[in-house]
């Protein structure tokens, strides 16, 4: 009898022991639930980050391609204009490299076109304050070509101090 009672006894420690450890696994799947319900929500948090770096970055890379193709644009430009230079350094060989007639001794041109003519031929003749007088009385009388004559004048500093807000004006 006295095993029996020790038997019984230890079946119901047992039987303790085991609902001890039903409530250990109760309580460790839930801390187990928590932690995987907060590592989804830090997941989450990093993925919308994530996109919102993505989004960032595709909006400064169009910024980027922007900026390059205006790059590549004022490069065109810049091609073009030294390819123009050339051309007038290598007309401006055939012209003399002086000329003697001031403006102020003669009437010259009355034409806005034939003024801004003059004043080219000044230019490619490499006498630049001439070229930036004809030009200036052309661009007065409205001709736009004048007026973007002078202004590039103005912006390199030939025949006037270089000037960029005159050369804009």
């Amino acid at each position: 009898m006295r095993n029996l009672k020790l038997t019984i006894r230890k079946n119901e420690d047992l039987k303790e022991e085991l609902e001890q450890q039903k409530k250990a696994l109760k309580q460790a799947e839930s801390e187990k639930d928590k932690a995987a319900n907060r590592a989804d929500e830090i997941k989450e948090q990093l993925e919308a980050k994530v996109n919102e770096e993505e989004i960032k970055q595709a909006g400064l890379q169009s910024e980027l391609d922007e900026k390059q193709k205006q790059i590549e644009q004022l490069e065109a430009k810049l091609k073009q204009q030294e390819e123009a230079l050339k051309r007038a350094e290598a007309q401006s060989t055939n012209q003399p490299t002086s000329v003697t007639v001031k403006p102020q001794n003669i009437d010259g041109p009355t034409g806005a076109r034939e003024q801004n003519e003059l004043g080219d031929k000044f230019y490619y003749a490499k006498n630049y304050e001439q070229a930036v007088y004809w030009y200036r009385k052309s661009a007065e009388q409205g001709l736009a070509e004048a007026q973007n004559n002078l202004g590039y004048m103005y912006n390199e500093g030939l025949g006037v101090r270089q000037d960029y807000a005159e050369a804009v004006r």
